[in-house]
This record gives C-alpha cells, structure tokens and sequence, in this order.
C-alpha cells in the first residue's frame, strides 16, 4: 500500500523532454471548445471536464505542453506531488497565458506526516496555499482541494481498482474537529482571493455532511469502471458537489472483451469508453498522459477526445455491472 496516489502507473518512465511551442497553445486557446468541455460550480466558477493528472506515472515533464497543445486546459496537482515548481517552469518557460490554463492543487491535511497538517489551525491551511502560489508563480489558483480528510490521518490507504481502504491507527484527536478547521481555513482563502474555488478529495458523504460552511464546490475521489463509491456519488450530486474521478485508467479493464466491442462500435479506445463511462456517470476526471513523451501527445488527444460519442444506455448498464 501506499499513501495519497493519484493515477494508473502504467506508462513507461523516461527521461527525454517534450518540447512544443507557445505558439501551438496560443492558436487552439481560442478555439470553440465542445460541449460538456466545461461544468459550472456551485459557485459560478466553471471548470474543465478533463483535468491533466500529474502524479504517479504522469510527470509534467513529459505531458504538460503538449496536453496544452492539444486543447487542454485543465492541470491538477498537489504541494505533496512536489512538480508544481516543474509546472510554473513551463508554463512561464513556454509563455502560457495564466488564464488559459485551470490550476488544481491540494492542502496535504489528511496526506500529512505532521500533526499539525490536521491540527486545529486554519493558518496551517493559508501558510500551505500561498507555498503552492509560490511554487507555481501565479497570484491566484483556481481549485484548491484538502488532500484527504483528517481521518485518514497517518494511515495506509491501498490503491487497488475497488476503492481506497484506509488502515491502521490514527493519532489525530478529533478529525471531524480538525476538517471544520482546515476548511475555515480554505474558506477564508477563497475570499481573500487566493483560491476561486474550494473543494475536498477522498471524503466520504458523512465526511462531506459533517463539514460546516461553504459547500464544497468539489470532491475528488478514486472512480473506475471496476470501482466507485455510488453513496458518495448519490450524496455529491444531490447536494451540488460536483464529483472528480481519478483513478479512472487503473480500473479500466482494457482486455475485457465487452469493453473491447463498446470501443469497435464507437471506434475509439477501450481508454475512451473507460473516461467516457465517468463522463456519462455525471462526473469529471483528472487523468495522466504517462512519462514518455512520444506518447504523451496522442494519450492526450485520445483524454480530449471523449467529447465526440455517447455511450447508449444498454452499454452504460453493461459497464456499470464491472465493479469488481
């Protein structure tokens, strides 16, 4: 097991760097975007549907550029991945316009190794977010999540397609205490215009139902085809939370041979009809583009290209019975 892992580690690992010009950005920044390319917030922000994840075998490096290239908009990160340094870089090394781009990072809290990442200090929350606006050399970001919530503080959280069980002792006092404060903290980051939205990852509905304040605009969970939590789902989407997959490719049965004819009779993917399928479930998703590449440019056209078909309902009811 390991703790706060982000995305599917199944791209092989180089080194070589990607290089593709502002200019190849610049000239689709301005293009018509699909629809369904963007959601609305429950606080009027909108968001990408398709964010670039950048942990756990998909490095900045290699996939940042040319996922901006090929119309992308959405980057998502954390102070505890430590590549938004790496992201900033680029992004001011390629001349990216700031508002071309939708920046989404967390707050450790629940992924930290200190107490007082789930201590009752808001200030901790504010002290972590102005770090992140320095490592990435913006003046605002536009999502900002808490990493996990306090309760699985210090915990070992497995990564297997059938959700994240958390295990083991958990020295944190109160962790519903120590959310509220973590979350007062994000909320007065929000109106000191640091953040435009604010949102959670990996909590539970009654970890979502115990917050006090703002609604979260945002939760960010593990969602596979083969596993997802359908009681926090239900809850998000009841009550306004709009509900992030990540995880999407590791619970992707790429070999299933029913998944295999969904994607001749679509022709695209099995990769597509697996983020598609979130699509279609009412969320959106953070998915990595890999390390190498020579790859990373066409996995990010294939991410992007999930606007172009729709699942039919009997196709919709077969992947939805491959939870595992």
């Amino acid at each position: 097991t390991v703790r706060c892992v982000r995305q599917i580690l199944k791209y092989e690992m180089v080194t070589r760097p990607l290089l593709v010009t502002a200019s190849a950005l610049v000239a689709v920044a301005g293009a018509d975007h699909p629809p369904g390319f963007f959601v609305e917030l429950n606080d009027g922000h909108m968001m990408p549907t398709v964010s670039l994840g950048t942990c756990c075998g998909s490095t900045p490096q290699a996939g940042l550029i040319s996922w901006l290239a090929a119309g992308g908009v959405g980057v998502d990160s954390s102070i505890d991945y430590r590549d938004q340094p790496e992201i900033g870089q680029l992004l001011h090394e390629n001349k990216i316009p700031r508002n071309s781009v939708y920046i989404t990072s967390k707050v450790t809290a629940g992924c930290g190794k200190n107490l007082s990442d789930c201590g009752l200090d808001p200030g901790v929350v504010l002290a972590s977010i102005n770090e992140s606006l320095t490592q990435f050399g913006v003046d605002f970001i536009d999502l900002m999540l808490l990493h996990r919530p306090c309760q699985q503080f210090s915990q070992q959280c497995s990564i297997d397609p059938k959700l994240s069980n958390c295990t083991g002792p958990n020295p944190i006092p109160n962790p519903t205490a120590s959310n509220n404060a973590l979350w007062a903290g994000m909320a007065t980051a929000q109106k000191m215009g640091l953040v435009k939205s604010i949102g959670v990852s990996n909590y539970n509905s009654d970890e979502l139902a115990a917050l006090k304040g703002p609604v979260p605009a945002v939760n960010q969970c593990e969602m596979s085809i083969q596993g997802y939590d359908n009681i926090t789902i239900d809850y998000c989407q009841k009550n306004g939370i709009v509900y992030e997959s990540y995880g999407a490719m590791r619970g992707c049965p790429f070999t299933d041979p029913q998944i295999s004819a969904i994607a001749t009779n679509h022709n695209v993917s099995t990769a597509q009809v697996c983020l598609r399928w979130v699509v279609q479930r009412g969320a959106v998703l953070a998915s990595g583009t890999g390390n190498d590449p020579t790859k990373a440019a066409q996995y990010a056209k294939e991410n992007l290209g999930i606007f172009g078909f729709n699942l039919t309902v009997p196709e919709m009811q077969i992947l939805n019975n491959m939870q595992l």
